[in-house]
This record gives C-alpha cells, sequence and structure tokens, in this order.
C-alpha cells in the first residue's frame, strides 16, 4: 500500500513553529530543521519528517488543507514517530499540542532552543523530554545552542541522544490490530444501546466532532486527508489506538454512558476470554495451568488473545503453539497429549 512508508527502521517527527508572521525568523526555522533532517537521515536508518515541506500554506501539497485534515496528518504523523524532535526557538499552539500528544504515548522529545531565547516553563517541564541518565528533571534537559549558522554544539548533541534512544527503545511495530481496536469496541457498544454519534456527545457531554473521531478506525481516518496526502506521502501503519487515545477520565464518561465497565472499552473482556477458550483447549491436551501461564506469558500472547476471541483459526494457532512450547519445556521424553 502506497500510502504508508517503511524504508527506514525509525521515524521522526519534527516539531516547530511555522505560522510566524517575520518572513526572516520562519526561514531561520525552516532552514535549521532541514539541516538536522539531512545530519539525522545520513545513516539511512532514519527518516524525520517535516511538516514544513509537506502542509505549510505554502508548500505545494499542503495548499488548501482545512484545520481539520491538518490535525488529523499532524496527530496521525506524531502517533506513528519513535521520537519527536523539539524546535522551541520560537513560541507555538502547535507545539505544545504536539507535546501533550506525544507525552500520552510515551514517545521520547529532545527539545532544543538558542539560548537567547526565551521558553514557556510550561513546555519546558514537560515529563517526556528524553532523560538517558533518569535525572527526574525535565527542564534541565533542553539543549541549549549558541552557533546559529552552523549549529556545531547543536548537531552532534542531538546525534548523541537519539544513539541513546534507539540503544534504549525499540522502533514501533507496524502492526495493525483493527478487530479489538478501542474505535471498533466503542461503536459496538454503542450500537447495543441503539445510539448514534450524536446521542453519545449528548449524553456525554463531548463534541460531535470528539465522539466521530473515537469511533473512526485508521482506514475511515485516512480517508478524511485530501486526496493529494493519500497518493503523494507515505504514511506509517500504526496500530490504531495510538491515534484515538482518550484520557482515563474521557472512557470513565463513556462507560457510564453506554452501561458497560473501563475494562469493557479497553478490551480487556475480549482478553480474558479467548485466554480461558485458548487454556480450555490446550488443556484438553494436557497442558498444565501452570505450563500455560509460563509458555503463554514468554511467547507474548496478551495482544493475540483479543483475536482469538473473535476467531477460531486463531485459537487454534495459539493452541498449537502453546502445546509446541509446552513439549519444549518438558522435553523429548514427556510431550502434552
Amino acid at each position: 500500500m502506497s500510502l504508508f512508508d517503511q524504508s527506514s527502521r525509525w521515524h521522526g517527527y519534527m516539531s516547530s513553529a511555522l505560522t510566524i508572521e517575520n518572513e526572516s525568523a520562519r526561514q531561520r526555522v525552516i532552514t535549521l530543521n532541514e539541516r538536522i533532517r539531512d545530519h539525522v537521515e545520513a545513516d539511512g536508518d532514519v527518516r524525520l519528517y517535516l511538516p514544513q515541506e509537506n502542509s505549510m500554506p505554502t508548500a505545494v501539497h499542503g495548499d488548501g488543507m482545512s484545520p481539520e485534515e491538518i490535525y488529523i496528518l499532524d496527530r496521525w504523523r506524531v502517533a506513528e514517530a519513535d521520537f519527536i524532535l523539539m524546535n522551541l526557538d520560537n513560541p507555538s499552539f502547535g507545539v505544545g499540542q504536539e507535546a501533550e500528544i506525544a507525552c500520552s504515548l510515551g514517545t521520547p522529545i529532545i527539545a532544543f532552543h538558542h539560548q537567547g531565547k526565551l521558553v514557556s516553563r510550561m513546555i519546558k517541564g514537560m515529563p517526556l523530554v528524553f532523560d538517558p541518565e533518569m535525572t527526574g528533571n525535565p527542564s534541565g534537559l533542553l539543549i541549549k545552542y549558541q552557533d546559529q549558522f552552523e549549529f556545531k554544539d547543536l548537531l552532534p548533541e542531538i546525534t548523541a541522544r537519539l544513539v541513546q534512544i534507539k540503544s534504549s527503545r525499540t522502533p514501533l511495530q507496524e502492526v495493525t490490530l483493527g478487530e479489538a481496536s478501542f474505535s471498533s469496541i466503542l461503536r459496538s457498544a454503542m450500537s447495543n444501546r441503539d445510539l448514534r454519534v450524536e446521542d453519545l456527545a449528548s449524553q456525554t457531554g463531548f463534541s460531535v466532532e470528539f465522539i466521530r473521531q473515537l469511533t473512526s478506525d485508521l482506514d475511515r481516518v485516512s480517508e478524511r486527508l485530501p486526496s493529494q496526502v493519500q497518493s503523494n506521502w507515505c504514511l506509517r501503519n500504526i496500530p490504531p489506538d495510538r491515534f484515538n487515545v482518550p484520557g482515563i477520565s474521557v472512557i470513565k464518561k463513556l462507560a457510564q454512558c453506554l452501561g458497560v465497565s473501563a475494562s469493557d472499552l479497553l478490551g480487556e473482556r475480549f482478553m480474558h476470554r479467548a485466554a480461558i477458550e485458548v487454556l480450555a483447549a490446550a488443556g484438553k491436551s494436557g497442558v498444565r495451568l501452570d505450563e500455560f501461564a509460563s509458555v503463554s506469558d514468554a511467547l507474548g500472547f496478551e495482544i493475540r488473545y483479543s483475536r482469538a476471541a473473535r476467531s477460531t483459526d486463531e485459537k487454534s494457532e495459539i493452541v498449537k503453539e502453546i502445546q509446541e512450547a509446552v513439549k519444549r519445556l518438558r522435553g523429548p521424553h514427556n510431550e502434552p497429549g
């Protein structure tokens, strides 16, 4: 699918002010962002997305995009990123919003600004500024640079922190668990109570657009982007719940209005049901409970259980893998079944 890019292992998002009235200041931001992009992409293992090349009012592909389309595009780009580079040289509402999206996803942020710039204490205190030494002091971790022409004190520091991020994390896996996504579970709960988007918005006090976004899987979301986005830009195939990430208070309010538990909306009921069914099937072949717990944890089946709740084939495949793992655990002379 040409919509998605799989050419690089690590994906980053360049967050910076772009709506700047002063033309020279805007050009300086654009130039710095480009220098950083060229620097971090040099080894071929990183792809850094620059909004300025795609969705600025003056960008070729960005002309005519509505605020709603920009919100979807930039939220998707932040959600697909393994790390965020944040240019704080100029105040920006968009940067602040992108910082909060990144924090809600646990995405590490490398933030920097020129030492002569005054930066908001709110943005300096964001908790996801990358902290390799675990100091617990986000505001002290912002990179302050002096060289405004060659950026010789900034670029090596960004590289060093990227190396540390790559050694301490794994890149986002491009998997789609659409069957058990929050959006699909929410739609099912609404259908059970015969509620439309407008009905749930009225009951919860949330806006219609907010509920519509929460009920939209990624294929529906991407369809709301202009045709040039879908044909010219490569979006990463991200797990759906990275785009729709409502807070706990929102989930509790939705659950209250829908007459279900918060854990139901999060899919835990399906995971528990599937685990029990898989355990029962494996038990018929002689797998003990302690063996099941041991090998299923080691094989990381928690996510697949949610699929098994809906798919007999998936459940059978998991049972076979459980049996094979127990066989290896017991040794060649004591097989299950």
